[in-house]
């Protein structure tokens, strides 16, 4: 009797240590980019990143913009990914060292008689861009731009011939010329830009920053990243 009382106090305090162990385990809510595929990738590498130090991570998305204000106000508690140096007027993010991305910028457009050279090659034209993308707004800055909210409008748009040329990530772009079946558009080599992506934290979270970077640091260099990003490649089937 003595032991099966002992077996059943054993057992409760295990499941009492477990569950209050799983109620302890840290929670972040990340900001990321609403329907960006680019994101959808970073989501897993960031998820599993995050597992490796015990931390449960939830993301919510936002138009993206709107994402980067939230997780500097700390209304969440940091940023799927953006580029070097937003940090500079985002003051209460706080950088990660290792590249989670790299992403090239290109054209899409229906007419491949146009010639890309770098930005400024592309003044003559008609340009839609996604509102809130740093690197393409800084990029076209004084040009004649107009910024939309989805991929998907911008790329209607050019393959109606409303404006000459789409400034996107290439993979976004692939992504949803796929998804809405839109065959009448190319890209322009070489990209504009190539930019390199980081995970920002907001300052609140400064503990776990030498944690989460020697976890993507060892993602990178054992090869996980990249098995990761062609793995989601793969299923969009963009390899």
């Amino acid at each position: 009797m003595k032991i099966m009382i002992l077996i059943r106090f054993v057992f409760l305090y295990s499941a009492m240590t477990l569950s209050f162990s799983l109620e302890a385990q840290e929670r972040l809510l990340v900001s990321r980019i609403e329907n960006d595929f680019n994101e959808d990738y970073m989501e897993r590498l960031l998820t599993e990143a995050y597992q490796q130090i015990g931390v449960k991570v939830d993301y919510i998305q936002y138009p993206a913009k709107r994402a980067l204000y939230a997780s500097n106000l700390g209304e969440t508690d940091g940023e799927m990914a953006r580029i070097e140096g937003v940090d500079k007027e985002f003051q209460n993010l706080l950088m990660t060292d290792v590249t989670i991305s790299s992403i090239d910028i290109v054209v899409f457009t229906k007419n491949e008689k146009i010639l890309v050279d770098g930005w400024q090659s592309l003044k003559p034209y008609s340009i839609a861009i996604p509102r809130g993308i740093r690197v393409i707004e800084n990029g076209t800055a004084g040009m004649e731009v107009s910024a939309f909210n989805t991929t998907e409008k911008i790329l209607e748009l050019v393959s109606m011939g409303r404006y000459d040329v789409a400034v996107l990530t290439r993979i976004d772009g692939l992504g949803y010329a796929k998804k809405l079946n839109i065959t009448n558009l190319t890209i322009l080599e070489p990209p504009v830009a190539k930019v390199d992506l980081y995970h920002y934290l907001h300052k609140k979270h400064e503990n776990l920053l030498p944690k989460i970077n020697s976890s993507l640091l060892e993602l990178k260099k054992s090869g996980r990243m990249k098995v990761i990003r062609d793995q989601f490649l793969v299923e969009l089937k963009l390899d």
